[in-house]
């Protein structure tokens, strides 16, 4: 089984005068988490879909759902919404947790994708998918375009190689059930004062890199920034109207 897992686990804290977290929020028209999650619908690579919300908003998305997905998607195939952790990786957690159960969770393939991302699209999908058939993981990035330096004490202290820099988005696509050795294998390096079992890591391509996995890089998109100030719902409202112009 292939899964898209929507992660829009978090409090969106740093959009400002919002009374929701951010992925309810509106964006042309409907609430930014409907985008990504039409997307992940609408996928033939996709066999199911679950929705990671917070706990205290479980009843509203699930309202939001019914509104706004048309009979079409409904019918398609199967969608869920469950409750998330605290943070990211305890809300990939949580989505694991709901399918390890199932008879084919050894080959099952996590296609996760942040919700404050709308504009993804079906290519990403497949191509992160086939990128992780192929060695194991993958994710959707972009070459990093600006001078980067590393800097402290309000000063620049080191130029960075930006030719091997890049800006990693999602979706990120990889077996779960790999995923969760990988995991052990830290618990066991902390439990054993390893080093390298005190890292942390924001996404899902930290632990396979620290492990020495390969990540395949899926050719990414400007277009697929994350929304995360006030001033990036002005953007993707611009770049919305955009997309609808030249459709």
């Amino acid at each position: 089984m292939v899964y898209g897992i929507i992660l829009a686990g978090g409090n969106g804290s740093r959009v400002t005068g919002a009374e929701l977290p951010k992925q309810f929020v509106k964006l042309g028209g409907k609430p930014l988490i409907m985008h990504s999650t039409l997307t992940m619908l609408r996928a033939k690579v996709v066999d199911a879909v679950i929705v990671v919300v917070p706990d205290e908003y479980m009843d509203h998305a699930k309202d939001i759902m019914d509104e706004y997905l048309d009979d079409v998607c409904k019918s398609n195939k199967k969608m869920e919404i469950i409750a998330g952790g605290y943070d990211r990786e305890t809300s990939l957690l949580r989505a694991i947790d709901h399918v390890s159960k199932g008879d084919s969770f050894k080959d099952d393939i996590f296609v996760t994708h942040d919700a404050c991302r709308p504009f993804m699209d079906e290519d990403m999908i497949t191509k992160t998918v086939e990128g992780a058939a192929a060695c194991g993981t993958a994710t959707v990035a972009l070459p990093c375009i600006d001078t980067m330096a590393t800097g402290g004490g309000g000063y620049l202290t080191g130029a960075m190689d930006r030719s091997a820099l890049y800006n990693v988005q999602t979706p990120q696509t990889f077996k779960p059930y790999e995923y969760l050795g990988l995991l052990k294998k830290d618990e066991n390096d902390r439990a054993c004062g390893s080093a390298g079992g005190n890292e942390t890591y924001t996404d899902v391509t930290g632990r396979y890199i620290k492990a020495g996995k390969k990540v395949a890089i899926v050719s990414g998109d400007r277009m697929n920034f994350k929304i995360t100030y006030d001033e990036d719902f002005a953007l993707a409202e611009a770049c919305l109207a955009m997309v609808e112009c030249n459709s």
